[in-house]
């Protein structure tokens, strides 16, 4: 009687097994539409870069960049009180805290009104001289150094120069995200290129 159930069951094994492959074909049926296969997922669309002003300052804004404190159409600030002759912008900012940890770039603008005097090495650790940096539009001279353990460098446009328009630029290559920039990317160069007043 063992016998009997045990044969019976190797039957039904044999049994589904033959009917469950014979499911596996996958031909499709004739005169049907041809199957189209997997959706292809659409290609990232590029953003382009934003010239961003404050009604005193000009600069480009590339691809991955955000100025802080500006709103999403990047038309201007948030905040009514906002300094119009600062701006600061983050690489890969996502929150507002971003500002704290990421790498950014500062452009503080003085006009010809103004004798800009600029902040000193004496603010900062491990200073060294930059040879110039030579660009469409200005000589960007300065030094790089240390603030809190963090590399930075601060670079001047027409420093104390009366009657001319003039820059201050930091640019804080690397904080507490681990995220670095240099002088020598060309998102950096980009941004430098592009500052100039607003007039």
């Amino acid at each position: 009687m063992n016998r009997k159930y045990v044969g019976i069951l190797i039957l039904l094994l044999i049994l589904v097994v033959t009917v469950s492959s014979c499911g596996n074909q996958t031909n499709a049926p004739s005169g049907g539409p041809p199957d189209p296969g997997p959706e292809e997922t659409p290609a990232p669309v590029e953003v382009e870069k934003i010239t961003f002003t404050t009604g005193e300052l000009t600069v480009v804004v590339p691809k991955d960049w955000t100025v802080a404190g500006a709103n999403e159409t990047m038309d201007g600030y948030v905040q009514e009180d906002a300094k119009l002759d600062t701006i600061y912008l983050v690489k890969n900012m996502e929150t507002e805290m971003d500002v704290f940890s990421k790498p950014g770039i500062q452009i503080n603008y003085y006009d010809e009104n103004v004798v800009m005097v600029g902040a000193g090495k004496d603010f900062y650790e491990n200073t060294a001289d930059l040879d110039p940096i030579e660009l469409e539009n200005y000589t960007w001279e300065g030094y790089t150094g240390e603030s809190m353990g963090y590399p930075l460098a601060i670079l001047f446009a027409n420093k104390e120069n009366g009657g001319e328009d003039q820059f201050q630029v930091a640019v804080w290559m690397e904080m507490s995200s681990g995220d670095k920039i240099t002088l020598q990317d060309e998102d950096v160069l980009e941004i430098l290129a592009s500052i100039k007043p607003a007039k």
